[in-house]
């Protein structure tokens, strides 16, 4: 029985890391156009704006919109990505969508926008903004977290494609997966395989600066949220193994005065 038991544990860890699937990453490494480097392509607007430089893209100084098409299998159910976003310069009014999942040649889901409004619908002070979620719409819902321009926080979104949820998290660690900061529900009847940057009205044409890095996608939440929190349940799910090891020893007379010894049936 107590051999089951931590084989059982063992095969709880195990089997989570089986599921989970890093989709795909990108690390905006290469200087230059954005669009030409490996699958990245405009799929709208003009102006060759969207570039990459310092280890960043960095968006907000044309009407370009560039997009990374059929870089991983489309999904049909649970998928999420993550992005360090950091606003230097907000847009002049308004909201506009900014990134987020990608299908086919213009579809869309889990598009998170950026805005200047206050919960009041005026404008937020200088040096704040918000973070909203949109399904394929231009029509955001707003989370209620007000931002700061120069931080860079790591925005996480998930999409279902079988049950219609967009989901945001800002600066989540594993245990978030279950308290997002906002989520929505959004037919949109696609299924993605792709991601998506986009520049327009007033979030564009040098009226906004912001940057991201460090895109991942993947099948499971983990493999999108930052290092320290997967580090964290690492630690967690560790922890718990030796403490059930200690008391099976317990149990059995095998552990005293702080040492364990080897037992063989």
């Amino acid at each position: 029985m107590k051999k089951i038991l931590l084989v059982g544990l063992l095969g709880v860890l195990y089997g989570a890391s089986v599921q989970a699937e890093l989709l795909y990453s990108f690390s905006f490494d290469s200087d230059g156009l954005l669009a030409g480097q490996a699958n990245w392509n405009v799929y709208s607007g003009t102006g060759s704006t969207v570039t990459n430089g310092s280890g960043s893209v960095w968006m907000g100084r044309g009407t370009e919109d560039v997009a990374a098409t059929n870089v991983y299998a489309s999904q049909s159910e649970q998928v999420y990505l993550g992005l360090d976003v950091t606003v230097n310069t907000r847009g002049s009014g308004g909201q506009e969508y900014t990134f987020g999942f990608f299908s086919g040649a213009n579809t869309m889901a889990g598009r998170v926008f950026m805005s200047i409004t206050n919960a009041s619908g005026g404008v937020l002070p200088a040096g704040q903004f918000r973070l909203g979620l949109g399904g394929d719409g231009t029509v955001a819902t707003l989370a209620s977290e007000v931002l700061n321009l120069g931080t860079t926080y790591r925005v996480v979104v998930g999409y279902n494609n079988a049950t219609d949820l967009h989901t945001l998290w800002v600066n989540p660690s594993l245990l978030d997966a279950a308290s997002p900061d906002l989520q929505i529900s959004d037919a949109v009847t696609a299924n993605v395989n792709g991601f998506f940057l986009r520049q327009a009205n007033t979030w564009a044409n040098n009226t906004a600066l912001w940057s991201g890095d460090n895109l991942t996608v993947a099948t499971d939440f983990a493999s999108v949220v930052p290092e320290p929190g997967t580090l964290a349940l690492m630690g967690i799910g560790m922890g718990g193994l030796a403490v059930a090891r200690r008391r099976l020893c317990v149990q059995c007379g095998l552990y005293s005065a702080g040492k364990s010894r080897v037992h063989i049936e």
